[in-house]
């Protein structure tokens, strides 16, 4: 597992382009280091291709996994890397759910404004209130509707973002 491990992370840290199905089969590995590093590099080559054999690693076992799947989906950034973020928005750790919105922001789709609408939606205001001020930075149509109607929200988080993005856009 060692050997495997310390090839893929300095094959990783090059990321040469032609090595995308070296670094697509190594998503498949048990050691869950291995798989990180994976990731890591498609997202360094950016490989569209690959967000297929990524997006189950959305699920994975394994945080810091997705973390580095949240983080290399982002650096994709097509349209094929929503639904996986989208379902990496109720992931249980905290830190994925943030990034999840913040990668679904940063990529230039209007789709990606309807799972920012439902991230708003989220029963944790760190979650919604990302999205609100996601759905503002982009300049989104429909920051304003989900803007006003949080602007009453029972959480301060939610609140002060509504109020942020009426204040920017509004």
């Amino acid at each position: 597992p060692e050997v495997r491990f310390n090839a893929i992370r300095a094959l990783a840290r090059i990321a040469p382009k032609g090595d995308v199905q070296l670094f697509i089969s190594a998503l498949r590995d048990n050691d869950p280091r291995v798989r990180k590093f994976a990731v890591i590099a498609l997202g360094k080559i950016k490989s569209a291709e690959a967000v297929p054999y990524i997006a189950p690693l959305a699920q994975d076992i394994d945080p810091d996994v997705r973390v580095a799947v949240v983080k290399t989906l982002g650096n994709i950034g097509t349209t094929e890397c929503l639904q996986p973020l989208g379902w990496m928005v109720v992931d249980p750790e905290l830190r994925i759910r943030v990034s999840a919105v913040k990668s679904i922001g940063a990529i230039n789709d209007p789709l990606a404004d309807e799972y920012l609408v439902r991230a708003a939606d989220s029963a944790d205001p760190r979650v919604a209130s990302y999205a609100i001020l996601e759905l503002g930075e982009r300049k989104s149509p429909k920051a304003l509707t989900v803007a006003r109607k949080y602007i009453n929200d029972e959480h301060i988080a939610v609140k002060l973002a509504a109020i942020e993005v009426l204040g920017e856009v509004g």
